[in-house]
């Protein structure tokens, strides 16, 4: 055969790139056998094969449908006449397709829960499928479920409630009976439960005992399910995170003191970077904010997108696993407004993380990805190989930029399983992990970078905590990062007593702050202030009651200081700051790529019809060139709708120089001819929201 020059050189590059990937593959695979057998290493506590499994999962569902789903409430009261419980359109295939929407990997079925309704074929009750009209009382959704997992590559978990009406009063008492006369006979009704539940219907990965459970069912998940994960309980393989919003605290270590794992109740509090015990978190959270089960007239409780993504970064970001919940109606099928949440979802961590602008790996303290030309980037994926435990302590990124490295990211602690960081956006050329702090040698198995550039999430990420106050024996050290990226607890001994509990960051430099943000776990805060310093003096710039779940403070003013510091000065019990962020100003140009800020609605400037608004931006876009304009809800129950919107080029509509996206909330604007003095340029929105919801409209130039 004869092969040309340009062939042959082809080949011979393609054979010596071979040569090179492999050699560099075996280099990798010898350091980490060592990194392994380090004796640096020793004591950390180290995941089960089958713990690094379910953490691959990352993403997993909950499937819930009760009597309570036809009384509209979250637990059933026993009231629903059994001759009404008829799911006629039940489809389990539809409910796996739901899971698959948003990436799960497996679905945990709530077989039995509170009330004891039980979804599968037993004689153990009068109260199940088996007595209600549904496929003429033959119908089993357990083994049906089995089924659509099977088919469609999905594990299967199974969930059944420890308690019963019939034998405890209340729920919540792990299996233990009210009459303790009674509790060998609930054993073994319970234990039956178990068997059949296990052995009947293939091969079972997570056994959930929400609550914990008291009765003995070891010998039974040995003998039918040896290889579960085990949620709760003192056999338990996972723990509960401690909140049901779908957050892990940070750090998140996953490993535990003996004590706590064998207590079956640990939860995010348990946390011990120099425990040796692996229990991993798991983090549950429904769709409905906050339900867990369908009722009519729910549709606004549906978690909004940029909520959905923050729970995202908060649990799967921060190595544990994200469990979200699936309730079917009265029907059997998942709502169409859910599915719509569902693959919403799963369409956005495809699009932010489903391809890596690039990616390596390494093993030292550092490790640098090399894009080969100026790249914009704004987000990293570190994972560490947790088979040799979570051995990073401390760690930032630094990204090349114009020859000079400039540190996006300061304040990294735990990494384990994954850990995503976001970061402002750069055009670097490299970026560069080092880690600063660690047990051993830090085994990264995956570094890569990605371009997201979301404008909710323009944030400052460059300041390190200074100083804080002492704490009481019920809190963590205060480390806060500014990028929206960690969690804090303090102390109740302090905050509820009215001593104040601060903490105080440093940027290095005087930096202008337009904004600051604050999500906070359980509405304890009362009394808060924000000082800055301001010629070397501590001013006052802000005094708040209330945080709760979002709180922004917009300053007319951008605040020019070197220090910002937070006191907490009243609270109802221990405050749980879940995301702090510092803005800038906002811009008055648009630049390439980069999101800015523009304006602001509430929900008492639109409502709930249709409602036609004007967003100048006469500053944004008086360049020729393409942008985009992204109205984005940032706060409250409601959601926003977009009708329509059109280009005011110098007071003028101009059809011809706008477009919505299709089911987006998203405009691309054009100008053709710079800008003249004829009258403001900017967008004329119809747009209505449902409940209580404001928002902001952000815009960047493309092109």
């Amino acid at each position: 055969m004869h092969v040309t020059y340009p062939a042959c050189l082809a080949l011979a590059l393609a054979i010596a790139l071979t040569f090179c990937t492999r050699s560099a593959s075996a280099d990798y695979k010898a350091a980490v056998a060592a990194a392994l057998k380090e004796p640096a290493a020793a004591g950390l506590g180290l995941p089960t094969p089958g713990q690094i499994a379910w953490h691959e999962m990352e993403v997993t569902a909950m499937v819930c449908i009760t009597p309570a789903t036809w009384q509209g409430s979250e637990y059933d009261d026993l009231s629903t006449p059994l001759s009404k419980i008829n799911p006629a359109k039940l489809d389990t295939d539809q409910w796996v397709r739901a899971a698959k929407a948003f990436h799960a990997k497996q679905i945990v079925f709530v077989a039995k829960h509170v009330g004891g309704f039980c979804l599968w074929q037993t004689d153990t009750t009068q109260y199940g499928v088996k007595q209600i009209p549904w496929r003429n009382g033959k119908g089993d959704v357990l083994g049906d479920l089995s089924a659509s997992c099977r088919k469609a590559g999905l594990k299967l978990g199974i969930y059944v409630y420890p308690d019963d009406p019939r034998y405890q009063k209340g729920w919540g008492q792990a299996g233990r009976t009210d009459d303790p006369a009674k509790q060998e006979e609930y054993n073994a009704l319970l234990r039956k439960q178990w068997t059949e539940v296990l052995s009947h219907y293939g091969e079972v990965a997570e056994v959930w005992f929400d609550g914990g459970c008291a009765v003995p069912l070891a010998d039974i998940l040995a003998k039918y399910a040896p290889h579960a994960m085990v949620f709760q309980s003192p056999m338990a393989t996972l723990r509960w995170v401690g909140n049901e919003e779908g957050i892990s605290p940070y750090p998140a270590w996953q490993t535990v003191p003996k004590a706590d794992a064998a207590s079956g109740g640990a939860t995010g509090l348990s946390s011990d970077p120099g425990a040796g015990t692996w229990l991993p978190m798991e983090c549950d959270t429904p769709l409905l904010d906050h339900k867990w089960l369908w009722a009519p007239n729910t549709d606004q409780m549906i978690k909004s997108l940029p909520k959905l993504m923050a729970m995202y970064y908060d649990s799967v970001g921060r190595g544990s696993v994200l469990m979200l919940n699936i309730t079917p109606d009265t029907s059997g099928l998942v709502p169409e407004s859910h599915l719509k949440a569902y693959e919403d979802f799963g369409r956005e961590i495809q699009r932010r993380f489903g391809r890596a602008i690039a990616e390596t790996r390494g093993v030292g303290k550092t490790v640098v990805l090399d894009f080969g030309k100026p790249t914009w980037v704004d987000h990293a994926i570190t994972m560490e190989d947790i088979r040799g435990g979570q051995r990073v302590r401390k760690y930032i990124l630094e990204a090349e930029v114009a020859g000079k490295w400039q540190t996006v990211y300061a304040m990294g602690s735990s990494i384990g399983y994954k850990k995503i960081d976001r970061f402002a956006p750069v055009e670097a050329t490299k970026l560069r992990l080092t880690v600063t702090q660690s047990v051993g040698t830090p085994i990264v198995k995956r570094f890569a970078a990605f371009f997201v550039n979301m404008p909710w999430e323009s944030q400052i990420p460059v300041a390190t905590v200074k100083a804080s106050s002492e704490h009481g024996s019920g809190g963590y050290p205060a480390t806060m990062m500014l990028d929206g990226d960690d969690s804090t607890r303090w102390g109740a001994d302090d905050a509820v007593r009215g001593k104040p509990v601060w903490v105080e960051f440093g940027f290095g430099e005087e930096r202008e702050i337009g904004r600051i943000a604050i999500h906070e776990g359980w509405d304890r805060i009362r009394k808060f202030e924000f000082k800055a310093r301001v010629g070397g003096e501590w001013q006052t710039i802000y005094s708040g009651t209330t945080v709760g779940e979002k709180f922004e403070v917009r300053f007319d003013k951008p605040v020019k200081t070197t220090d910002l510091r937070w006191d907490i000065l009243e609270a109802t019990d221990l405050p749980t700051v879940w995301e702090f962020a510092i803005y800038p100003p906002s811009s008055e140009t648009a630049r390439v790529g980069q999101w800015q800020e523009v304006a602001t609605w509430t929900s008492r400037e639109v409502g709930s019809t249709w409602r036609t608004m004007d967003f100048d931006l006469t500053k944004q876009v008086r360049d020729v060139g393409q942008y985009e304009v992204e109205i984005v809800k940032t706060g409250g129950d409601g959601t926003v709708e977009v009708q329509s919107g059109t280009a005011l080029l110098e007071g003028v509509e101009a059809p011809q120089a706008s477009s919505l996206k299709a089911g987006t909330s998203v405009f691309a604007l054009s100008r053709s001819q710079a800008a003249g003095d004829r009258g403001r340029t900017g967008l004329r929105v119809r747009l209505r929201t449902s409940g209580t919801c404001s928002g902001v409209v952000w815009i960047r130039r493309v092109l």
